[in-house]
């Protein structure tokens, strides 16, 4: 898994652990990958994880034909998915860590210990910026 290894709060998941839990992985082919950045060249520079996240989103028009919530702290990740929603509603689509754990039963008193970057309040601000086109 990725992430930063020297981060004292790093969780570390055991990757066939985990894939023996899920039910269903979808295969992101070179070709999805290419003409997801063909179409969003700020893709670039995403993390692998996002990046075929993306592409599988965009191969298969999810955003426009599913229920899709999407969390991420990755501020490059989140302008991608900002360019492919048709509209401003999309942006509801995204959705932070905090508020995932809130559904999950996790506690206000717990979640609010969680770094800048996995609360409400930070997404809604880069959600803000991408409307008035600060970013």
């Amino acid at each position: 898994m990725t992430g930063d290894q020297c981060d004292p709060q790093r969780v570390d998941v055991d990757s066939n652990q985990l894939n023996s839990r899920i039910s269903v992985i979808h295969q992101v082919t070179t070709e999805m990958r290419l003409r997801f950045l063909e179409k969003h060249p700020n893709g670039e520079g995403l993390d692998d994880g996002e990046l075929h996240l993306l592409a599988f989103l965009s191969a298969n028009d999810l955003f426009e034909n599913a229920i899709v919530l999407l969390s991420t702290a990755d501020r490059a990740a989140i302008v991608v998915a900002a360019e492919m929603v048709s509209n401003t509603n999309g942006l509801d689509s995204l959705v932070s860590l905090e508020y995932i754990a809130g559904l999950s039963g996790v506690s206000q008193r717990k979640s609010k210990m969680m770094k800048k970057h996995y609360l409400k309040e930070w997404l809604s601000d880069v959600k803000t910026s991408l409307q008035m086109r600060h970013i």
